[in-house]
């Protein structure tokens, strides 16, 4: 799980293949499933715990849907990698899920700290040095944005929250400050608004819930103002270059200062917005296909996808297609819930604070990103927190209702 963790949260895979020409990264998913069979193979109860796990099915289910459209809408093309990408998947999904039983939680920890804390600083070494990880013109770079190997800004922003997220229950509490800081400090040079404002609102979370000791959120208070002052200087430093989209960066900087989102990414979020709607209230119940929206096919009519998952789904699937999200951030806030109010046990209400965060983080980043059930981030770390939520909700969730009955029988 560790070798899996740093490959896939690091995005190495999925960088070594579009940058540097490497291997395509069917191998790592097929070698994760191989070591999780193996496992299976010598330990076949790990095989049960798979199939206890709810979004299990749900993943079957969306990888079969998206092939049931294509296999009878006939509009299968080479070029639309949408189902295959939704079987890869609900693969890596499953191989994690088995991979973290075995783990020790406490310590893969460290695997996502070590791997949020590269990520962070790759990000600022990519913003003062533009085209060190990704060449000049390469399709979807941003000189000027800190992506590091994850190439995309805003995937990286994201990717480095959900890390931080699946980390935090298992870190004692007098250094969980060290996450936040890495969370803070690592998200502003990916410019990504809808990142920033989600690690605001997580870091927010965190404290509402009494993830820090005092004393850390003392010593925070000391530390941030410390860390704006290095981070301008080295904004300052970077924004000086000639190779980056200045214009760009420093429009994303308004937002935050002035509240202003007219600027060219912000007016096609709301065209492509605007398109998917159309298309979904033109195709309610079929939708125009998976992976339309993917790519320049005729039936959407736009280069660009609809940076929002919701329609998205709408658009390609009709109905079921929202369905299918919605109950995906359904089941998993209903086990988060369970562990927050019922658990006995704080670890396990740590872990529900942190599944609660993953619904946020779907909920909130599916108005912004189109591509959160195609990054095998997200769903590791999803799946690592569900196994360790199934390891504790039974017997502390059960222990909860013993003592209460106990009560109330008294």
């Amino acid at each position: 799980m560790t070798m899996v963790g740093l490959l896939f949260f690091t995005n190495w895979p999925t960088y070594q293949y579009n940058v540097l020409q490497g291997v395509a990264p069917l191998v790592y998913y097929l070698g994760s499933v191989a070591l999780a069979g193996v496992l299976v193979l010598f330990r076949p109860k790990l095989l049960a715990v798979l199939l206890r796990e709810p979004l299990s099915y749900w993943f079957v289910i969306y990888a079969l849907t998206g092939l049931v459209w294509v296999v009878l809408g006939g509009d299968w093309a080479p070029d639309n990698r949408e189902w295959r990408l939704r079987f890869l998947l609900m693969m890596l999904f499953s191989a994690g899920v088995v991979l973290s039983t075995l783990v020790d939680a406490r310590r893969f920890a460290n695997v996502l700290m070590i791997a949020a804390v590269i990520a962070a600083i790759s990000f600022w070494h990519d913003f003062l040095n533009p085209f060190f990880y990704v060449p000049r013109g390469f399709p979807g770079s941003n000189p000027g944005r800190g992506a590091g190997l994850f190439i995309n800004a805003n995937q990286a922003g994201g990717a480095l929250v959900i890390m931080a997220i699946a980390a935090m229950p298992f870190f004692g509490k007098y250094w969980r400050f060290l996450l936040l800081l890495v969370v803070l400090l690592g998200v502003v040079p990916t410019f990504s608004r809808a990142s920033i404002l989600l690690a605001i609102i997580v870091i927010g979370v965190w404290i509402w819930y009494g993830q820090f000791r005092r004393w850390g959120i003392l010593f925070l208070l000391i530390a941030v103002p410390l860390a704006m002052k290095i981070g301008y200087e080295l904004f300052s430093v970077g924004i000086a270059s000639s190779e980056i989209n200045v214009e760009n960066i420093m429009e994303r900087v308004a937002f935050f200062i002035e509240g202003d989102a007219s600027d060219f990414s912000a007016n096609e979020r709301k065209y492509v917005v605007a398109l998917a709607w159309d298309k979904f209230a033109a195709h309610p119940l079929t939708g125009i296909g998976v992976g339309a929206t993917d790519f320049a096919s005729s039936a959407w009519g736009y280069p660009q996808s609809t940076h929002n998952m919701y329609l998205r789904l709408l658009a390609e699937q009709g109905l079921l297609g929202g369905v299918m999200y919605l109950s995906l951030l359904g089941l998993i806030l209903v086990r988060g819930w369970r562990l927050v109010r019922y658990s006995a046990d704080p670890l396990a209400k740590d872990i529900g604070v942190a599944l609660l965060l993953v619904v946020l983080y779907f909920a909130f980043l599916g108005f912004f990103s189109h591509t959160l059930l195609q990054e095998p981030v997200s769903v590791l770390a999803m799946a690592f927190l569900l196994t360790a939520a199934r390891r504790v909700e039974v017997g502390s969730i059960q222990n909860k209702w013993i003592s209460f009955g106990s009560i109330k029988r008294a």
